[in-house]
């Protein structure tokens, strides 16, 4: 993380996941951002037949913010 990042971040809660763990569900309330400090994260689909099909990988360092992926609006 940039060193200029650190106070900005040091506001918020943080969180950690397993590997292979489930971060947002579809139909889930959606009112965080992610920031990948290590690893990362697999945003996908299910198909018809049930196939994964992967959408964006975000990888360290990145930020993500997901409402409207599932169709729900970030305004109010």
């Amino acid at each position: 993380m940039d060193v200029s990042l650190r106070p900005f971040f040091s506001a918020f809660h943080l969180a950690t996941y397993k590997r292979g763990k489930i971060v947002v569900r579809p139909g889930e309330a959606i009112d965080k951002l992610y920031y990948v400090k290590s690893g990362i994260i697999r945003q996908y689909v299910i198909d018809k037949t049930g196939q994964e099909l992967t959408v964006y990988i975000y990888p360290k360092d990145s930020c993500f913010f997901l409402p409207w992926v599932f169709g729900v609006s970030a305004m109010p």
